[in-house]
């Protein structure tokens, strides 16, 4: 469970998805790729403090940026894997450690662009289950709420790549409580056409 924050700056503002130059249609999508970007923890308070180091990062087939009205948003689930126990240790895992589905929202403070992820249930509901064996602390742990993530391109720059990287300073600028996820991602259309989202 995380605790709630004051510090959240960040605002939602109207944003449009745009592939290769051309603005997305309301309803219009297109599919996504995802891969790990450095390193990878998934992290919990519970019993103490759980971190989980994962090797390697996909979103299942069916993410998908998506124009929703006057909002780009993205949907997807994150599937992590090659994972690696760290607290508490004597630890394993599952084999592979796979989000609840999530959507997520451009958040915009100055040019910097934030893209959070929440459950589609809401803040509230769970992002993910994260699985302990062969310890004292075996047992199924839920992570609750939001990670918030800056993205590596200024408002309004396109790329065929895009690096988010969540930390608790971006969780503090757009999020509120501790970031599950401490590390950079890449996204990429399947097409690998350059793409951005912007006002």
């Amino acid at each position: 469970m995380f605790a709630s924050s004051a510090f959240a700056t960040a605002v939602t503002t109207n944003s449009n998805w745009y592939v290769a130059g051309t603005k997305l249609a309301s309803g219009e999508t297109r599919e996504i790729k995802c891969s790990k970007d450095g390193s990878l923890v998934l992290r919990s308070t519970a019993f103490g403090g759980i971190e989980i180091t994962a090797g390697k990062l996909e979103c299942p087939s069916g993410g998908v940026i998506k124009q929703e009205g006057e909002h780009g948003i993205t949907t997807v689930t994150l599937k992590f894997s090659e994972l690696t126990v760290m607290k508490p240790t004597g630890c394993t895992s599952a084999s592979s450690i796979t989000t609840k589905a999530l959507v997520a929202k451009t958040l915009m403070e100055g040019t910097t662009t934030y893209v959070k992820f929440e459950p589609t249930e809401g803040e509230t509901g769970t992002f993910a289950n994260l699985t302990l064996t062969g310890c004292a602390a075996e047992g199924i742990y839920p992570v609750k709420g939001s990670a918030c993530a800056k993205a590596s391109n200024e408002i309004g720059v396109e790329a065929v790549d895009l690096t988010l990287t969540f930390s608790e300073g971006a969780q503090t600028a757009a999020c509120s409580g501790s970031s599950p996820i401490e590390g950079g991602m890449n996204e990429e259309l399947v097409s690998g056409s350059a793409f951005i989202t912007r006002e």
